[in-house]
């Protein structure tokens, strides 16, 4: 069922499971190579990873710090001289770093001494890349950090090398380059990743630096595999337009968080993505990188941009005037689900999309949506897997949508989203932590008796 407001209107569909051929596909060459339009890809085994566990509560403390912000070098010092699994406590204070702190010492936690990230505060004078990780089990805790002019964490142990488990846990980025979270194809594959807990945001003071790269995101996987993103606050990942006016500054791509080039299972719950041109993007539009394959190779015959993986329990908000395109983008997107996420905007724009899918290989059960403009599909993509979502939502449904932040509970008056929706094995829990019901309120709240 297909709810347009407070008039159901009542379309039945069929989530295709078998593999469609795409226009820009070619066949697959024997055994161990595939070649995906233009691209020959390597194979990876198949060799998954421990998912990384949750983030500590509360955080680790300490009241004997290894480093002090009067002497920021001895940082570097204490990281080369790491042991594998040790823990380095910051003491509060602001730290210049002048060089890129390599992160190399497998199971290494850099924390605030506190367990505040707002004690203790990372600041980059010069480098492209605040914090490189090039080991597995990294974990970032409780720190804010900015400065970068590209990134304020890249992943990656060296091409032919995958790490995994790195955790960024409660901390806080501001204006921490064009790419503050990245794991780019070029430094290997990054697996079984966890963003817990933490704010990345982009503010008016860094944005047309950032802007000026032509690609901006606050998390940017390439290829990663069981990734976690979860309860966090991710914001004004937007470009002003080109000139002459474009949407979303034309060439610029902006998205809030992107995993693409063969990324798979990824899951991204229980966020809040505010002021952001794009809010979540599996898969990506014009990419020349090759993408990761893998040895059981799901959906033969395809360009998968993003394999399976779940959307849950988001809310994606926008009170910008301009700039604006999806909350949610599916592209060569196979088999996500997209469940019970709320996406509003207050701008007054028309002719956007809520959700998009876009190409022959996306297919996706979306279900149990609640948001403000349409759920479309461009370029071929088949129009299946929609059941019990509410488009063209309106402010009415919601406690205060012009609350600072906005408040976007149902209200009790809400009744096309009470008790309307269809009960997912994979739902999750709503904005607040409450389980879905039996029979669920459509959107990321479950109303509370």
């Amino acid at each position: 069922m297909q709810l347009r407001g407070k008039r159901p209107i009542v379309r039945l569909f069929v989530l295709v499971g078998a593999a469609t051929f795409g226009a820009h596909c070619s066949l697959l060459a024997p055994e161990k190579e595939e070649i995906v339009g233009e691209r020959p890809v390597d194979v990876v085994p198949e060799t998954p990873c421990e998912p990384a566990p949750p983030c500590d509560t509360p955080p680790p403390t300490t009241t004997t710090p290894d480093v002090t912000p009067d002497n920021p070098g001895r940082l570097v010092e204490v990281l080369k001289s790491a042991t594998p699994g040790q823990t380095i406590f910051l003491a509060a204070g602001e730290y210049q770093i002048s060089d890129t702190l390599l992160l190399d010492k497998r199971g290494l936690t850099l924390a605030s001494a506190t367990g505040n990230a707002d004690d203790v505060h990372l600041i980059g004078a010069g480098p492209e890349i605040l914090i490189r990780v090039a080991e597995s089990n990294i974990t970032l805790s409780a720190l804010t950090m900015s400065g970068a002019s590209q990134a304020t964490v890249r992943l990656g142990a060296g091409q032919d090398t995958t790490i995994s488990g790195t955790r960024l846990c409660g901390v806080h980025i501001v204006d921490g380059g064009a790419q503050p979270v990245l794991a780019d194809s070029g430094f290997g594959w990054s697996d079984c990743g966890l963003v817990e807990g933490s704010t990345i945001e982009l503010t008016d003071a860094a944005r047309d630096a950032a802007c000026a790269q032509q690609f901006v995101s606050g998390v940017s996987v390439e290829g990663g595999r069981d990734w976690v993103i979860r309860k966090n606050e991710i914001r004004g990942f937007h470009c002003p337009s080109a000139d002459p006016p474009l949407p979303c500054g034309g060439s610029i791509k902006t998205v809030a968080v992107l995993f693409t080039l063969g990324a798979r299972d990824t899951i991204i719950e229980n966020n809040w993505f505010i002021d952001s041109s794009r809010g979540i993007a599996f898969g990506f539009t014009d990419t020349t990188k090759p993408p990761r394959t893998y040895e059981d190779n799901p959906y033969p015959g395809e360009i998968i941009d993003h394999y399976d993986g779940i959307i849950r329990n988001n809310v994606i908000f926008t009170a910008i005037d301009s700039c604006l395109d999806t909350g949610i983008e599916l592209n060569h997107a196979r088999m996500p689900e997209v469940l019970h996420n709320t996406i509003f905007q207050v701008s007054g724009m028309v002719g956007l999309s809520a959700i998009d899918r876009r190409y022959t290989s996306t297919q996706a059960l979306i279900r149990n949506n609640l948001v403000s403009d349409e759920i479309t599909v461009r370029n071929e993509a088949p129009d299946v897997g929609l059941e019990a979502n509410i488009t063209n939502a309106e402010a009415t449904y919601f406690v205060d949508v012009l609350s600072n932040p906005p408040n976007l509970h149902l209200v009790s008056t809400a009744t096309a989203a009470i008790d309307t929706g269809v009960s997912s094995a994979n739902a999750g829990v709503d904005m607040d932590g409450q389980a879905h019901g039996p029979k669920p309120d459509i959107g990321a709240d479950e109303l509370s008796p």
